[in-house]
């Protein structure tokens, strides 16, 4: 009977012993992981703060008056160069909405928070009318599903590289326009040498749905 309560105690501290030693190395993993992910974060050097203002104040509705207001075509052409992210900061993004107006900026991400030199704002109203889109998707993905209307299908040949791309996506009273260039080279399974191509497309999009309207190729 002893025999079996020494064995069964001795089984129980070794449980522990492990349990505590998988918890020491989950607790080195995790300083690891995040030590490295600090190092990867994409600060910026800021210098006059007092210049700038922060997003906490953005959030708490401070300041908002002082906004410089725009249209719809400026938001979207502002907007538009909004990147895929998973960082909040050094972006275009949408950073406050009430009920009269959207308010959106490029901050930057420091070390002492989000800051960014000019807000911007625009009427909602006017907003929901001729650009309804901007509050159901990304702009980086209205991005990709506009270049996918050049591109998507498109046959640069078996093997190819991209050697150089040049796009131009902006909003006007007559839709949204993209001008969109692609020089690549290509090379068939049965060919050493590489073929050099360049192809151009001028789109034009709905804004109200981003259904295509027109395209051309340009060359």
């Amino acid at each position: 009977m002893n025999q079996k309560s020494s064995t069964s105690h001795t089984a129980k501290r070794w449980q522990k012993l492990k349990r505590q030693e998988i918890t020491h190395k989950s607790l080195i993993y995790f300083s690891f992981l995040l030590i490295i992910t600090q190092s990867c974060i994409p600060y910026v050097k800021v210098d006059n703060y007092d210049k700038l203002t922060n997003f906490k104040e953005i959030k708490e509705q401070k300041n908002l008056d002082k906004a410089t207001p725009t249209d719809y075509i400026f938001f979207f052409n502002k907007m538009i160069n909004q990147r895929a992210s998973i960082f909040m900061g050094n972006n275009w993004e949408i950073y406050h909405k009430d009920s009269l107006n959207v308010y959106y900026c490029y901050a930057v991400l420091t070390k002492k928070g989000i800051f960014t030199d000019t807000l911007y704002s625009i009427s909602k109203s006017h907003l929901d009318k001729e650009f309804p889109l901007y509050d159901s998707l990304k702009f980086w993905k209205i991005r990709c599903k506009l270049l996918d209307y050049a591109y998507a299908g498109f046959n640069f040949g078996e093997n190819h590289k991209i050697t150089f791309e040049k796009d131009s996506i902006y909003m006007t009273s007559n839709g949204i326009k993209i001008n969109t260039m692609r020089k690549f080279k290509s090379q068939s399974n049965n060919q050493i040498k590489w073929r050099k191509g360049e192809i151009q497309f001028e789109i034009l999009v709905d804004k109200l749905n981003l259904e295509m309207i027109d395209k051309k190729v340009i060359k």
